[in-house]
C-alpha cells in the first residue's frame, strides 16, 4: 500500500472505535481469566517500541535514537500484550529513549481499574531505575 492509502485508513479510526477495541480485548481477559480459575495467573508482556514517522506535526512524535538508525521523530510506546492472544490490552505514548520504572508503575496504576487479579507482567531487562525494586 502507498503511504497515502494508509493514512487515509488510519484518518478514518475514531478514538472512540480505538476504546472499543480495547475494552472488548480487557473484557475478554476477564472472562478467560474466570474461566481458569482464581488460582490461575494471568501472563501479561510488558514492552516499548518506537515507530518512525515521517509526519512532524503529529502528538507525541519527537526525534530520538531508536533501534532502526532512520533519524526520523518517532512516537515511543509502552505496551502490554496478552501472552497468550498475542493482542494489545493496553498502550502509553511515553517521553524520552528507554522507558523507566516510573512510567511502568503508570502503566500498572492505569490498569488497576481493570479488577484482574493474579497478573503476572513479564518483560525484558531494559527498565531502568535509580533505586532497585522488587
Amino acid at each position: 500500500m502507498y503511504p497515502s492509502s494508509i493514512g487515509r485508513i488510519f484518518r478514518k479510526i475514531k478514538k472512540q472505535q480505538i476504546e472499543n477495541y480495547f475494552s472488548a480485548v480487557q473484557e475478554g481477559l476477564i472472562e478467560q481469566k474466570k474461566k481458569a480459575g482464581d488460582d490461575d495467573k494471568l501472563t501479561l508482556a510488558l514492552d516499548s517500541t518506537s515507530i518512525s514517522s515521517y509526519a512532524n506535526k503529529l502528538p507525541n512524535v519527537e526525534r530520538g535514537g531508536n533501534k532502526d538508525e532512520d533519524n526520523l521523530p518517532q512516537i515511543n510506546l509502552l505496551m502490554l500484550v496478552g501472552s497468550k492472544s498475542g493482542l494489545p490490552i493496553f498502550y502509553r505514548p511515553y517521553d524520552g529513549n528507554v522507558p523507566d520504572v516510573q512510567t511502568v508503575r503508570r502503566v500498572i496504576a492505569d490498569n488497576s481499574k481493570l479488577g484482574i487479579q493474579n497478573v503476572v507482567l513479564v518483560s525484558d531487562r531494559g527498565y531502568s531505575g535509580t533505586k532497585k525494586h522488587q
